[in-house]
């Protein structure tokens, strides 16, 4: 009972040391327009839930720190775009990923590192924004040049900030470049810029998720999903997008299509028309052998036809050119390899 109230306090404690950052910065997201002010949608925007997914439990069996939080929350992030979407671009021939937003408020930018992480351990692709510790400080405190904006603009003049290579740090140096007042963004202070990250390399079919680290993951909540993989510490994984994210390899996709177009080709009633799509099935076995199958079974009904029609006493109206075909395509492509087989097997 002793441990269990001692462990409430210091998650009481923790919880109340990361309330003003996580309250100004996800509050200022609420009280303000910024977004609509700089706003030039290029791409289809995602309309994120009302409510985002609650998940504010302990992400582990010990007390993360603020000082573990070293990447932006997935929640936090969206509030610094624009759009408060990520839009994700996918070629597979070229087994590359985008993602893009329109503006994002960038004052900051120089103390962020972006991530990808391949499928590994259990986990699938995972995107994360990191938190960069500059090269050769190791102190608590690094230096960084913080952008100086005006009306969303860039005015060339910078700010050397120093902060903590964390979460607290970022949104310390966004208080310092003037752009979070109090829970509120200035729009004036803002010097934006378009968000972009490409990753190539990227082969396989797996899901794609959103990684943080620390408690602040928790703490906000996942945006369109709780922790999908609580491995009891201080990684927070979570949907990329509404409904979750898959990417596809390119055999995958391909595959599909060639499924899609299987069933297009299986619905058609002229066996000619089948016939002109055999080549595309080469490489996929099972659906040409079907094909083939599909396709004398057009050609023997067409030959049933026939015999209907021979039923009758006027043959006027009989198109003889049409069996003749018929009837040298049923020989060729049904007769004929049904007897080689039957000879291969006696042989």
């Amino acid at each position: 009972m002793r441990n269990l109230v001692i462990f409430n306090l210091i998650m009481l404690i923790t919880a109340s040391t990361f309330a003003s950052s996580r309250g100004d910065l996800l509050g200022a997201s609420k009280n303000s327009s910024w977004g609509k002010v700089f706003s030039e949608t290029k791409y289809e925007t995602e309309e994120q839930d009302p409510d985002p997914v609650s998940d504010n439990t302990s992400a582990s069996n010990r007390v993360c720190t603020s000082k573990e939080q070293t990447s932006i929350p997935y929640k936090s992030f969206l509030a610094l775009l624009a759009d408060g979407n990520i839009n994700i671009l996918r070629d597979e021939q070229r087994e590359e990923l985008e993602l893009k937003s329109n503006k994002m408020i960038g004052n900051c930018n120089s103390m962020l590192e972006y991530n990808f992480y391949q499928p590994a351990s259990g986990r699938p692709y995972m995107f994360q924004v990191g938190i960069k510790r500059p090269s050769g400080c190791s102190a608590e405190k690094c230096k960084y040049i913080a952008q100086l904006g005006e009306d969303g603009a860039a005015t060339g003049e910078v700010k050397e900030i120093e902060v903590e290579p964390t979460y607290d740090g970022f949104v310390q140096c966004l208080r310092e470049s003037g752009v979070l007042e109090g829970d509120k963004f200035n729009t004036s202070k803002i010097a934006a810029s378009e968000f972009s990250f490409k990753a190539s390399n990227v082969k396989d079919t797996d899901k794609f998720w959103f990684y943080s680290n620390g408690p602040e993951g928790p703490l906000q909540g996942g945006v369109y999903s709780g922790n999908l993989k609580d491995e009891k510490n201080c990684k927070f994984y979570e949907d990329i997008s509404k409904g979750g994210y898959v990417i596809y390899s390119k055999e995958d996709v391909r595959m599909s299509k060639m499924e899609s177009l299987y069933q297009e080709v299986c619905a058609k009633s002229n066996y000619k028309d089948i016939e002109k799509y055999l080549p595309d099935f080469k490489e996929f076995e099972f659906m040409y052998q079907s094909l083939i199958q599909i396709r004398n079974d057009r050609i023997k009904k067409n030959i049933k036809d026939l015999h209907e029609e021979l039923k009758r006493k006027d043959y006027s109206e009989l198109d003889a050119n049409k069996y003749n075909r018929i009837i040298t395509d049923f020989y060729e492509k049904v007769i004929t390899p049904k007897r080689k087989k039957i000879e291969r097997l006696v042989s």
